[in-house]
């Protein structure tokens, strides 16, 4: 491209707002790891709640953040101003977000995770950017996949070569339990093999009473959470997007997962926990129905038996190399013409 081609100067001077989380969650790694990313977000509006929240982590942007938490009409109305595209994660937290960007001429994009998408949604985006394909199969038009990519410079591959030590990071448990902790634990006693278990946890829970289990509880740092592991244990009956799944595979770790869409997708059958069963749920009333996949515990066991104290080292390269494709610098691009293309519709 030459320096004057329109595009180029669109994809330099492009605004983006983003209603952005500052706190402990997954949607806050999230929203940190897009700020990091897209230099083309200039404008953060901060929702919070009960969880820690530090604003602080966006310094260097314009960042409004809600008295109330939640957006209100007049934080919004001030938020478009000076944007060309308003971004949410999840969710607007407030569906009259969509509309006053709307007819402030600001172009609107939703990226959702289906398992919290509405029945009924107040008010369309312009597009639904969907960063996992499970998400593509539930969410209706106008809609765009686009992969969620890493950053691998935050997460620097190690060549993992043996299965002993096994790391599960609860987070704060997920809606109705959908990472198997509960699974999991139950799960340990029956694994025969000399392994060793590393549980982190938000969230208080019940351990076991077994040498080979270390139970940290508490807030982490990234660095804390995967100073240690062979082998990442990530068992999601439902769900979108996982940024740990990426991040461990950035680190080489590779995953013991549920044999699932997207995971069969992109991990190897033989890393795979096969389900018990399948079986619809509402997480709630007003939510679209969505499939879970359950898991039994001898499963479980069964899995890590079978790959306990194994050479892995052909698994974690695995892993290197499908970082690589969905890292930042690969990706980036892309992201930034898609949501160019519709500022300037």
């Amino acid at each position: 491209m030459t320096p004057n081609n329109p595009n180029t100067n669109m994809k330099n001077d492009i605004r983006i707002g983003l209603i952005a989380r500052a706190d402990a969650t997954g949607l806050g790694n999230q929203t940190q790891d897009w700020v990091n990313n897209l230099p083309q977000i200039t404008k953060l509006l901060l929702v919070w709640g009960e969880l820690p929240f530090d604003p602080n982590v966006f310094q260097d942007k314009e960042t409004i953040v809600c008295k109330q938490g939640m957006p209100s009409i007049e934080e919004i109305k001030d938020f478009v101003k000076d944007i060309d595209v308003l971004m949410a994660i999840e969710t607007p937290y407030n569906w009259n977000a969509f509309s006053i960007a709307k007819s402030a001429g600001v172009k609107t994009i939703l990226a959702p995770n289906y398992e919290f998408f509405p029945n009924a949604i107040p008010e369309e985006p312009d597009l639904y950017l969907c960063y996992n394909p499970l998400t593509m199969d539930y969410i209706p038009e106008p809609k765009v996949y686009l992969q969620q990519p890493l950053d691998r410079n935050q997460f620097e591959f190690k060549l993992r070569t043996k299965a002993k030590t096994f790391l599960f990071n609860n987070g704060n448990g997920g809606v109705l339990g959908r990472n198997s902790l509960s699974e999991f634990v139950q799960a340990i006693p029956l694994v025969k093999s000399d392994v060793k278990f590393i549980i982190h946890s938000q969230v208080p829970f019940d351990t076991i009473n077994d040498s080979r289990v270390t139970a940290k509880i508490g807030n982490f740092s990234l660095a804390e959470i995967w100073k240690e592991g062979d082998v990442f244990v990530h068992l999601r009956k439902f769900g979108a997007n996982s940024l740990p799944i990426q991040e461990a595979m950035s680190l080489g770790m590779p995953i013991l997962g549920v044999d699932r869409k997207p995971e069969n997708e992109f991990l190897p059958k033989e890393l795979l926990v096969e389900p018990e069963k399948t079986m619809p749920i509402k997480i709630r009333e007003d939510l679209i129905e969505i499939e879970a996949s359950i898991i039994s515990p001898l499963k479980i066991a069964e899995k890590i038996d079978e790959i306990a104290n194994t050479d892995i080292s052909k698994y974690s390269k695995m892993m290197d190399k499908q970082a690589e494709k969905w890292s930042w610098d690969n990706l980036r691009d892309k992201w930034i013409e898609e949501i160019t293309k519709l500022a300037r519709r």
